[in-house]
């Protein structure tokens, strides 16, 4: 007979992340389409997911390791958060560094790209007006928006800009401001694309160019499913666990022959 073996407790599923996020998106759809029906599973995954934001930024910032309050291996004190103490657990920390502020200069420099190269040339071709007058007539929302890293806890002041400001009618600003909060985010795209490749380069994993497309476009649709909460998009870059093993057969009853 085969030998014993202990129990599993927990049985592991593995599901692709991308088959995850298209079922998440559609059925995030769905609710919001039902309207009265919907209502109570859209105010239950809105909590859901600003508690889970709230308790993750607790973890890495806050709350200490529940060893001691100093490292048995290294002797660093674990005094401030989980994130200062890997970092200074790093042995080789002014590269640690200067790969960080590449990866700041990277994601600046593809924020000032998309602005002067996209979206200014696009205002002037549809618009035929000059893009810094309505940057200078938002300039209170941007503000709002860089001190509470929101688009969404900007609104407010974003609708008394374009309407009292800017000239622009309620109605529009009904229509279009709403769905541009929450599903045009151009900057939570790029920057989860660059962060999931400085993340690969960190590990040695090297990435095809039909791999950064896949990235790029990966990041893309898990900006349209992005939270409206501060700094949403770090919770959307979530890794896909590698695949486990099929349970052993002794986990299974026995047939009788």
């Amino acid at each position: 007979p085969p030998p014993p073996s202990s129990p599993t407790p927990f049985i592991s599923l593995h599901l692709p992340s991308s088959g995850l996020l298209v079922y998440s998106f559609v059925f995030g759809l769905l609710i919001s389409y039902s309207k009265e029906k919907g209502q109570f599973l859209k105010e239950l995954f809105t909590s859901v997911d600003y508690l889970i934001g709230r308790f993750v930024n607790l973890i890495i910032w806050f709350i200490l390791p529940p060893s001691s309050l100093f490292s048995s291996s290294s002797g660093i004190p674990r005094i401030f958060s989980l994130l200062l103490h890997q970092m200074l657990l790093n042995n080789d920390f002014s590269t640690m560094v200067k790969s960080l502020g590449l990866y700041i200069v990277t994601v600046l420099s593809g924020l000032f790209i998309h602005l002067f190269l996209v979206l200014f040339p696009l205002h002037i071709i549809f618009t035929r007006k000059n893009p810094f007058k309505l940057v200078k007539g938002v300039a209170e929302m941007m503000t709002v928006a860089l001190g509470t890293s929101s688009s969404v806890a900007a609104l407010p002041v974003h609708f008394n800009c374009l309407q009292y400001k800017m000239g622009v009618s309620r109605e529009i600003c009904q229509m279009v401001l709403p769905v541009a909060c929450t599903v045009n985010m151009n900057g939570t795209a790029l920057y989860e694309a660059v962060a999931s490749i400085f993340i690969a380069q960190l590990n040695g994993v090297s990435l095809s160019f039909i791999d950064c497309i896949i990235v790029s476009l990966m990041s893309t649709i898990a900006a349209l499913g992005a939270a409206a909460i501060p700094s949403a998009g770090l919770f959307t870059m979530v890794p896909s666990p590698p695949p486990s093993p099929p349970p052993p057969s002794s986990l299974l009853p026995p047939l009788s022959p």
